[in-house]
């Protein structure tokens, strides 16, 4: 993950311009293009194994390539993580039924970035994400992914208001539950979010 980061980044001793290094254009583009076929690839052999013992091992391998994932989606243009929508959105999907923190905490993390920036793109994908966001409300194992899910819910009200209508009253209810949960943060972040979601539509 470390190793992805300083790729994509300007290395303050070495990996820089004012050091003689050479760059090429578009190599962070160049570079995600590389590794995201591998990633979905990797992805794909851990669902087709039903071997019972090495899950908990697959669920920590899939946890550590997502997290790289993650790093690179925040240093790629827009443009390039548009043009890979259909082959990133797999991959989030079924990371947000791990049990495994990290795992979760990346795949939100990553998505609250697609609804901020593309909308209109993750419109078709409402249905799935807010069942995926309003289950993780129940989360025990980590309140850090409780409150990145509220966000997330908070941030699906950026989509068409259409689509946002039929889903509303659910969304209300569901958030006066997390209203009482035992972390502030996750209550305040509620709050917000229900807010939020009271005023579609009007």
């Amino acid at each position: 993950m470390k190793v992805n980061n300083k790729l994509l980044n300007m290395f303050g001793q070495v990996l820089n311009s004012a050091s003689h290094a050479i760059t090429k254009m578009m190599y962070k583009q160049r570079f995600f293009l590389l590794v995201l076929p591998k990633i979905a690839n990797a992805f794909e052999i851990m669902k087709l194994d039903n071997n019972a013992p090495q899950e908990e091992e697959n669920q920590s391998r899939k946890a550590n390539y997502l997290t790289a994932l993650a790093e690179m989606l925040v240093l790629i243009p827009k443009q390039v993580l548009l043009a890979q929508f259909s082959s990133l959105m797999p991959l989030l999907l079924q990371s947000l039924h791990s049990t495994v923190p990290s795992l979760l905490l990346s795949a939100l993390s990553a998505l609250l970035n697609l609804i901020q920036d593309a909308p209109d793109l993750m419109n078709s994908y409402a249905d799935t994400l807010l069942d995926n966001f309003l289950s993780l409300l129940e989360f025990k194992g980590n309140m850090s992914v409780r409150l990145k899910a509220v966000t997330c819910i908070g941030a699906l009200t950026l989509l068409p208001s259409p689509t946002l209508i039929p889903m509303k009253n659910r969304v209300i209810k569901s958030l006066c539950h997390t209203l009482d949960d035992r972390k502030r943060s996750v209550r305040t972040e509620a709050a917000k979010a229900r807010s939020e979601w009271c005023i579609v539509g009007t």
